[in-house]
């Protein structure tokens, strides 16, 4: 092998492991912001929850009165 394929070769490879680690860190930041997204859905669903449990608390109690 001459010098240029040599060349080529390591260029090629550090090009490849380059990207991959460009893809692996972008996987990893939409895997975290995925998440986040995750529990801010959670946070307003359980909000609604009580707001909608405090809202029916009132007719709840009318009726058994």
């Amino acid at each position: 092998m001459g010098i240029i394929e040599e060349n080529r070769k390591h260029f090629t490879l550090r090009g490849f492991y380059e990207l991959h680690n460009s893809c692996t860190n972008l996987h990893m930041k939409a895997k975290t912001a995925l998440e986040s997204i995750e529990k801010v859905e959670n946070l307003i669903t359980k909000k609604r929850l009580k707001v909608t449990s405090f809202r029916l608390k009132p007719y709840i109690f009318h009726m058994h009165v």
